[in-house]
């Protein structure tokens, strides 16, 4: 089968990490702009003070506008930027979550776990199962 035989093949734990990998880049395609606009009219705030701080070069005048700047934004860029990050290198945490919902399936890759005790180790992974 071709990519999209692939994609309908995958067992429920590779499709959640797939979605939350996904999700991360939507963040940090949307937040890394907003962030990186934020900062640069705090910038452009500070150095339009005239305290001569030379933050940013003397030909620095396109990134003049009426938007001003907000340190909410900046916070909220920041925050989206990050939590993208994390999504986009796996989101442990959120995909164990995920697989807490499933009995029987293990925490790191989602294998069936029907039959091992607790505190024996995934045959696939060889994480222990708690």
């Amino acid at each position: 089968m071709g990519g999209l035989g692939r994609f309908l093949d995958m067992r429920r734990h590779e499709f959640v990490t797939v979605v939350l990998r996904l999700l991360g880049l939507l963040c940090v395609m949307f937040g890394a702009p907003r962030l990186v606009l934020q900062v640069t009219a705090l910038l452009q705030a500070l150095h339009s003070l005239e305290w001569n701080l030379r933050l940013l070069p003397e030909n620095f005048n396109w990134a003049q506008s009426n938007f001003g700047f907000s340190l909410g934004e900046i916070l909220i860029g920041f925050l989206q930027v990050i939590f993208g990050l994390y999504l986009l290198l796996g989101g442990r945490w959120l995909r164990q979550q995920v697989a807490r919902m499933e009995r029987n399936r293990c925490f790191e890759c989602g294998y069936d776990l029907s039959g091992i005790e607790t505190g024996q180790r995934c045959p696939e992974c060889g994480v222990e199962r708690s």
